[in-house]
């Protein structure tokens, strides 16, 4: 008996109605939907605030350097 191990590493081919079949559209679940939705406005919340003062002074001071250097 021989044993072939070229065929041995290679993935199982899918089947044919495997192939056929498409794979779930995400936008069509609404759990996911749901989810997207609560992450939009978490991060909307977030990038409404705003911008503290240090880091204000530190973009500042970069763009002074950098200014300095030209």
């Amino acid at each position: 008996m021989t044993i072939d191990r070229k065929s041995e590493l290679k993935p199982p081919r899918p089947t044919k109605t495997a192939q056929r079949r498409a794979p779930p559209n995400p936008i069509d679940d609404p759990v996911q939907r749901a989810i997207g939705e609560q992450l939009k406005a978490v991060f909307e919340a977030v990038a409404d605030q705003p911008v503290p003062n240090r880091f204000t002074e530190l973009l500042r001071r970069l763009e002074e350097q950098e200014r300095q250097k030209k």
